[in-house]
């Protein structure tokens, strides 16, 4: 029986393998016969190379899928960071990566500088497709096996992987990896306490490129955690040739990586940033007023930026905007589920302090979610929500009117902000304030526009608050453990525990409390 089994696995397994895939043993013959025809010409001796590491065993890695329907290649280890973010959200946890599937279109052309895993790297590949091209540079050999055998999982025959590191040089430097790909560090320090090392390749990007044939590129994502400014200084003629988008990594060690704006702007890029609400970048001001919680900034030349605005995609200036139709909330909450039967208990709304500027928030907000307008008038029209429900707050801190705040806060991606309010409501709620029911409100947390209250509109407020309270406070429960396990337990209680939460209360009880992923949390 087992014979059988292994005979039938074996053309899987073949195609899986080196031998299976001769593009990638073709790059990968050629890049071999290149670094020693380089090291002749530097009148080096020959060097021993050690065999390409071999794809993961069945038994070393899962396939996991996002929510595109791609496939990717993870190690079984809860402990890997990538491998617990897909179980327990499903996707990745950025919200830059609804935003990359809105952009790229077949046949185009993307670099992923810092793939890891090679979560954004096959999206990407799949998305431009046959007719387009994507390169993955990851340094690390182990992580490398894994991002090979997701794009062959996918059939990526346009995703090239390039197992080196970018940097503003050319030469080796050591890879230190705690928790995964995502927290991986590249120095000079040959060694680390806790972490995996290896020493690794490091090419710059002005040297790769023509070698590569790195040009007309249309979008180039970096997440190098430290590299970036020697990354952008090591390709300073690629960036002024070329004119991608260019996603990057903002900080390392929670701090905005030093120089990264101003290395960029003696490029000709300008900076922006993602509004998730309508999904849609907007220039960034002032990078030291940006959220803490920002983890990437984009950065373009005006004629990528002019192109983007055309599609939707960017936000320049509005001009001078208008305010919706007021009053427009009646009908955009009457259409909801879950807050059409509150409708009876707002006919009277419009007499306390601060109405006028909390109806203007409501109204400004709703309206912005209009996908038929310019992307800039929806912008403006959530700047404009935020400054009105932060004077209706200060007016009267009502409950109804703070869960409107913590919901444009996050819309526009003022996710500190947002926690802030979210606090303050879940400190409300545990002195036992009554909830107001006498003005219009959305429910803080987007997926309650669709749940409808079931009678308990307390319930129903507490649990929403909760829950967008567990999303926006960090990324994943990876970083904060245990600690939000009682919270989704009382979701569970009241019945209004979503799919995305009670997979994310599985996977913390898988990690930490020994438990096993239900049949619908386990990977496929």
């Amino acid at each position: 029986t087992r014979v059988v089994a292994l005979r039938a696995s074996l053309p899987e397994r073949f195609y899986r393998c080196p031998a299976g895939d001769p593009a990638r043993l073709a790059r990968d013959l050629a890049e071999a016969l290149r670094r020693a025809w380089t090291r002749f010409c530097e009148g080096a001796p020959p060097r021993p190379q050690p065999a390409p590491p071999s794809l993961p065993r069945d038994d070393e890695r899962d396939f996991l899928s996002l929510a595109d329907g791609t496939e990717v290649a993870v190690p079984r280890a809860l402990e890997n960071a990538t491998a617990y973010v897909l179980r327990e959200q499903g996707d990745w946890f950025e919200e830059e990566l609804p935003f990359v599937r809105r952009l790229l279109r077949p046949g185009e052309r993307v670099i992923d500088g810092g793939a890891g895993d090679g979560v954004d790297a096959l999206v990407a590949a799949r998305l431009v497709g046959e007719a387009g091209r994507a390169w993955a540079f990851e340094p690390g050999p182990r992580t490398a096996t894994f991002l090979r055998a997701g794009a062959a999982r996918n059939g990526l025959g346009n995703l090239a992987v390039v197992e080196a590191a970018l940097s503003n040089r050319s030469g080796e430097a050591t890879l230190h990896t705690t928790g995964g790909s995502e927290l991986a560090t590249l120095t000079s320090n040959p060694s680390a306490a806790g972490a995996v090392s290896d020493r690794v390749r490091v090419l710059s990007l002005d040297a790769i490129a023509a070698e590569a044939d790195l040009r007309a590129i249309d979008f180039f994502k970096i997440d190098t955690d430290g590299e970036e400014v020697r990354i952008v200084d090591g390709g300073a003629r690629f960036f002024a040739e070329e004119s991608p988008l260019v996603m990057t990594g903002l900080r390392h060690g929670g701090v905005v990586s030093e120089g990264l704006f101003e290395a960029f702007r003696a490029l000709g890029y300008a900076p922006y940033r993602l509004v998730p609400g309508p999904s849609v970048l907007a220039p960034i001001a002032d990078p030291a007023a940006l959220d803490p919680f920002q983890r990437n900034a984009f950065f373009c030349k005006p004629d990528r930026a002019a192109s983007l605005e055309a599609r939707g995609l960017l936000a320049l200036s509005a001009g001078t905007v208008g305010a919706p139709p007021r009053g427009l909330w009646r009908q955009a909450l009457g259409r909801l589920a879950s807050t059409a039967t509150l409708l009876p208990h707002w006919r009277g709304a419009g007499r306390a302090p601060g109405f006028d500027a909390h109806e203007g928030a409501l109204d400004r907000f709703l309206a912005a979610t209009d996908c038929a307008l310019p992307a800039a008038v929806r912008v403006a029209w959530l700047e404009q929500a935020l400054a009105l429900s932060t004077e209706a707050v200060a007016a009267r801190p009502t409950l109804s009117r703070r869960m409107n705040a913590a919901r444009i806060a996050s819309a526009l991606g003022m996710r500190a902000r947002a926690v802030a309010v979210l606090d303050a409501l879940l400190d409300l709620f545990g002195r036992g304030a009554a909830l107001d029911l006498d003005e219009p409100f959305v429910p803080p947390c987007p997926r309650f526009d669709g749940v409808p209250t079931g009678g308990n509109p307390g319930a129903w407020c507490l649990a929403a608050v909760v829950e967008q309270h567990e999303r926006l406070r960090a990324l994943s429960s990876f970083y904060t453990g245990r600690s939000a396990e009682s919270a989704l337990d009382a979701l569970a209680r009241v019945g209004f525990l979503g799919e995305e939460m009670a997979r994310r209360r599985a996977t913390i009880r898988a990690r930490f409390g020994g438990g096993l992923l239900t049949l619908a949390q386990r990977p496929m």
